[in-house]
């Protein structure tokens, strides 16, 4: 689905795929400082607001919005701009076949974690029971 530019929103789903989930996603590993442990343990914590959502009140799928996905991924693109990473004339395993970095992320982990904190269901599509 995501071809040679791996993308998911906060680095954890994707649009399309309803209740499916990743937690070391696209740009989620630590750039510098911190830890991919930390990293992992948000996103299970993300995670595990999605599903108690679903059981709450009884929705059957809850798949990203493409919408919300796409901002977010503008947004990343954009943050990577400053970032030595981006550098056309740096070549790294985290950077895609097609130049694009699909590895890094971008922000610092307070933003992360402000971002991952709290699940906003006006950012996913759903299907009730």
């Amino acid at each position: 689905d995501w071809g040679l530019e791996p993308t998911a929103y906060l680095g954890l789903t994707r649009p399309k795929f309803p209740n499916f989930y990743m937690t070391y996603g696209p740009n989620t590993n630590v750039s510098s400082g911190g830890s991919i442990v930390w990293c992992a343990e948000i996103a299970g914590r993300y995670v595990g607001q999605c599903i108690a959502a679903m059981v709450r009140y009884g929705y059957k799928e809850l798949a990203v919005k493409p919408e919300v996905h796409d901002e977010y991924n503008d947004y990343i693109t954009q943050e990577l701009k400053w970032t030595a990473w981006d550098d056309q004339r740096c070549v790294s395993w985290y950077k895609s076949g097609a130049g694009k970095v699909t590895n890094n992320l971008p922000m610092g982990l307070e933003e992360f974690w402000g971002r991952t904190r709290i699940v906003h269901l006006e950012d996913f599509n759903t299907k009730g029971p």
